[in-house]
Formats: structure tokens, C-alpha cells, sequence
């Protein structure tokens, strides 16, 4: 005996026509604050009330201000309400937004949206119905508050934040490379304005352009720098400083870290090569065409020799001064490196040559005794 078996078919159609719930629509608009200042990050809520079962997507809204700056709109989610006994479906839509100037309006907000229906009892046929509409989008008065007088030095970021300043490593010897790390977190409107690490005396430190994130790891923004203390009296990095609106509080405000001190400690030789990796901001670096190319070639434990003559310079950098020209076979230690360049001592001095492009970290035999290389030709 066969079973019989009943298929129910839905078949969905794009109307054109205005179904019957057409004009059952409403949308309201407001801001988060209620009342920002000028420059200061905001929200624009736009929301949908429609009848259960219909799906809402914005496409546009127009009429608001030139002076203000919006992020496309996103929707945040839906919730079910009832109202007269009847339940309506709420969408809300969110956009990131950030105005110029202090305004206090009325504005008249329209918005263009898509409006699917999916009608049917669930039998043979249902019905989905999109439509294309503009609803009046009511709003209540929008003010755009005017920041009060500014202090000399501020540049125009808002919010609230917190400034952490640290080095590493924690223990150091002159001649070590040293990572400064300004880390601000917390949240608002940075503008052009971002924290500056410590400003410190060429007499004491050697310091390497600084580099600087924003959104890292969490952080609103992070500035590196790596500095090298040059006797046991570079001990003091200082403070850091960073000034802000705080729209929550609505007032000026410092945020500032404790003095770094670096602490000088007494560590054994390891007999390792001290090659140590430097991240350097963009203008300091050097454009690989502008770099004369040396080659290393394993010498004696960590010692490299020259694959050809280069020229010794007192800064990592093409048109820094030349302090020597090494021939090809010399001697070199190596003992830090920066992108592109690499410092090291020969012949009794120390100063930067151009970084290899590789080298063999590895014990090898004396130069003396290890075959001659091919010689690469290099520019002063």
C-alpha cells in the first residue's frame, strides 16, 4: 500500500503594488548623548515601528545638516511590542556620528526604505511583498553644544581617557636598546590630537623616531620609541602628558603618568651577538632604493666579515656623515639593528652600515681559513 504524501509549496512574489498595510509605518530619530557637543562622538538612533512579520532595511535618510558627519546606517537589532492589543514589530538602525559646529535645529528627516511582508496561513501559497517607500521620520530638536573656552595646548580631542607610560626591559645597561610604550585607552574623538612620549636630551639618550598606532590591541592609540641610554646618568625618561574634553564631565582635563626612571643593573656577558630589532616611525626610515647594500659573511663567533666595501656612517641613514670606509673582509660586530641598517663596531669604532639582506647567525670558521667570496661593488 503506497502512502501518500503532501508537498506544501511557498511561493514567494515582489509586488510593486502597495500591499494593505501600506501607511501603518512610523520612524522616529534621536541622538546618544541627547545633547553632544561639537566634535564629540555620537549616535544617531533611527527607529521603525512596523506590524509583525515585516522586515525593514534603510536605504537612505535625508535632511540632515551638511556640519554634521554620519557612518552608513547599520541595524542594532528588532524587538516586539503591543500596542491597542495588536503586535508591532520595532527596528532599530544606528549610525556613528560626529558633528562640526554647535547647531540647535528642527530638522525634517525623511527616510527611504525597503518594506518586505510575508503574508499566509501557511498553506499552499504565501505571499512575500517588498516595497520601496519614504516615511517621514520624526525627530526631536537636535543640539549640538558648544565647547567652552579652551585652554592654550588643546587640540581638539574628546572623550575620556587614561595614559599608562612603561619601558622595556625593566633592568638596563648604557648601550642598552630601551622600548619606550605610551599606551592611551579609553573612548571619545582623538581629532588630530595624539600623546607624545617624553622629550629627552640628545646628551643622555640616542633616540629613534617614534611610531605611533592608533586602535592597537584595544587601545584608542599606541606611540613606540626605541632610545639608547649612553651612561648609568640616563636614567630619567620623565612624565607623559595628554590633555582632553571630557564631554561626560563637561570640563577640561590633564591625564598624566608617573616619572619613568630606568633602573642600571650589572649583567654577565653571554659572548651571544647583541642584535636587537628596532621599529622606527616612517620618516625615519630609508627607502630600500637608497640603501647601499653590504653583505656579512659568518667570521668568527658572533663577528661577521664584509662581502664588500661600505661605508661606516654615525646615523642609520644614506646622507647621514660617513665616519670610515670599511674594505671588503673586515671585521665587523654587530649591535643593534634598524630598519635598514644596522650597528656595528670595526676597527675601533662604531657607527651604522647598511643592513644585510641575510645573514648566518651560526659559529663558522676564522676568514683566514674559509674560502674567498665573490666581491659585491658598492657606492660610498
Amino acid at each position: 500500500m503506497k502512502t501518500a504524501r503532501i508537498v506544501t509549496v511557498a511561493i514567494a512574489l515582489t509586488m510593486s503594488v502597495a500591499p494593505a498595510w501600506a501607511g501603518q509605518l512610523a520612524a522616529r530619530a534621536y541622538t546618544r548623548p541627547e545633547r553632544p557637543y561639537a566634535g564629540e562622538d555620537f549616535r544617531l538612533v533611527i527607529e521603525v515601528e512596523a506590524d509583525q512579520g515585516e522586515t525593514i532595511e534603510i536605504m537612505r535618510v535625508v535632511g540632515l545638516p551638511a556640519a554634521m558627519s554620519l557612518s552608513p546606517l547599520t541595524a542594532e537589532g528588532a524587538r516586539e511590542v503591543t500596542v491597542s492589543n495588536a503586535t508591532r514589530r520595532i527596528t532599530t538602525f544606528v549610525a556613528e556620528g560626529v558633528a562640526s559646529r554647535p547647531m540647535n535645529i528642527l530638522p525634517r528627516l525623511s527616510a527611504t526604505m525597503n518594506v518586505t511582508s510575508l503574508k499566509g496561513n501557511g498553506g499552499f501559497f504565501r505571499m512575500q511583498y517588498t516595497q520601496t517607500t519614504t516615511l517621514p521620520v520624526s525627530c526631536r530638536r537636535m543640539e549640538i553644544l558648544p565647547l567652552p573656552p579652551a585652554p592654550a595646548g588643546f587640540t581638539g580631542a574628546i572623550g575620556r581617557f587614561a595614559l599608562d607610560l612603561s619601558a622595556s626591559p625593566s633592568e638596563v645597561a648604557p648601550g642598552d636598546v630601551v622600548e619606550l610604550r605610551l599606551t592611551l585607552s579609553g573612548s571619545g574623538h582623538l581629532g588630530d590630537e595624539l600623546p607624545s612620549l617624553p622629550s629627552l636630551d640628545p646628551a643622555l639618550f640616542r633616540a629613534y623616531p617614534p611610531s605611533t598606532k592608533r586602535g592597537d590591541g584595544g587601545a584608542v592609540a599606541v606611540v613606540t620609541q626605541s632610545v639608547v641610554p649612553l651612561s648609568t646618568n640616563s636614567f630619567d625618561i620623565g612624565a607623559a602628558s595628554f590633555s582632553f574634553f571630557d564631554a561626560e564631565a563637561g570640563a577640561y582635563t590633564n591625564v598624566s603618568t608617573a616619572p619613568l626612571r630606568l633602573v642600571f643593573a650589572e649583567r654577565a656577558a653571554t659572548g651571544e651577538p647583541a642584535v636587537r630589532e628596532i621599529e622606527i616611525g616612517a620618516e625615519g626610515r630609508t627607502a630600500p632604493s637608497d640603501i647601499d647594500v653590504a653583505r656579512l659573511l659568518p667570521s668568527r663567533r658572533g663577528q661577521f666579515a664584509l662581502g664588500g666595501a661600505t661605508t661606516m656612517r654615525v646615523a642609520p641613514g644614506r646622507r647621514a656623515k660617513a665616519i670610515i670606509q670599511l674594505p671588503a673582509g673586515t671585521l665587523v660586530t654587530p649591535l643593534e639593528k634598524a630598519e635598514g641598517f644596522i650597528r656595528v663596531e670595526a676597527k675601533g669604532r662604531t657607527g651604522w652600515i647598511p643592513a644585510p639582506d641575510k645573514t648566518d647567525g651560526g659559529e663558522a670558521a676564522d676568514t683566514s681559513a674559509a674560502p674567498r667570496p665573490e666581491k659585491v661593488q658598492h657606492g660610498n
